[in-house]
């Protein structure tokens, strides 16, 4: 739409497919996509502008400038391994006042990033993920798909709908849980690791052969934020495209088939996890300036 010039309020004038047609969105944006889904979720809690919807989805899109990694030696100086407490204690303070905010979290495989490998056509077999975490006076929502082997967001929301919303306490174990794997300091995959990653996003990399115990582990994560409220939702909402009067051809939704299969698509191909080879260098944390014991134990929370 923006190479178009359009802005989102002229999409909401246009038809359903008329740019793009449903099965290059179903092919090239697959909804159990965690950037797909945690992009989707982050436009609609966005202003209605589209500068504020480029910088709401920039943390997970490349082509917009996002992803990156901070180079070698800034990397060890600005890794914060409580960086989503820090942030989910902020929210936590805003719903008292009745702010609603969205925090979306990025934890990026920095080994697969720096060194994609020669030996495998793809290197989808990593522990790297995003998800959007909102939090309100109504209490927590992880809002996040799992593919192409997991969830979409529609099942994953279906399947916790007798656990949600988390309330602050549920979710702040929650985001130590999540901690024990996105700024563990060891460099290695183990099988606390595995069950933490497990607790948080229901997936089991070690029994999908996507990591092994002792595989490298070097995780790198970002969070953003945006306030928000249910009026700004609606706003954005009515930014979609219209219902097309008349459809030929017309094709189920395939939401959750594709995810629901037994066997993983054909060019699915598990790497199995980096060999272990070197511990992720961190000379101070990033949020309190401690420099951590030569043992590689994290040091005291810093952050509550």
């Amino acid at each position: 739409f923006l190479k178009q010039g359009m802005g989102p309020d002229e999409v909401a004038s246009l038809e359903a497919e008329q740019m793009i047609p449903f099965n290059e969105v179903g092919t090239n944006y697959p909804w159990n996509g965690c950037k797909c889904v945690a992009s989707a979720v982050m436009l609609f809690v966005s202003q209605v502008d589209t500068a504020s919807k480029i910088e709401a989805i920039r943390p997970v899109s490349r082509s917009l400038g996002g992803i990156r990694i901070p180079i070698t030696n800034d990397l060890k100086m600005v890794r914060d391994p409580y960086i989503l407490s820090k942030m989910f204690s902020q929210a936590n303070k805003k719903s008292n006042e009745g702010i609603c905010t969205s925090i979306l979290v990025n934890t990026t495989d920095v080994e697969v990033m720096r060194n994609p490998g020669t030996l495998f056509k793809s290197r989808p077999g990593t522990f790297a993920h995003c998800f959007v975490m909102t939090v309100s006076q109504a209490g927590v929502y992880i809002l996040h798909g799992y593919g192409p082997r997991g969830y979409t967001l529609l099942q994953h929301m279906q399947s916790k709908s007798s656990k949600y919303p988390l309330s602050f306490d549920q979710a702040k174990e929650w985001v130590e849980t999540f901690e024990l794997y996105a700024s563990d300091r060891r460099g290695i995959w183990t099988k606390e690791v595995n069950q933490a990653y497990r607790n948080c996003f229901d997936v089991d990399l070690v029994a999908l052969g996507c990591m092994r115990i002792g595989s490298q582990l070097d995780a790198y994560t970002t969070v953003n934020s945006l306030e928000f409220n249910a009026s700004i939702v609606r706003e954005n909402f009515d930014l979609l495209p219209q219902k097309r009067s008349s459809r030929r051809n017309k094709k189920p939704c395939r939401d959750g088939i594709l995810a629901a299969e037994k066997h993983p698509p054909s060019k699915y191909i598990p790497d199995g996890g980096v060999r272990h080879y070197y511990i992720p260098e961190i000379l101070r944390c990033g949020h309190c300036g401690k420099i951590p014991s030569n043992n590689g134990a994290p040091h005291k929370r810093c952050v509550r």
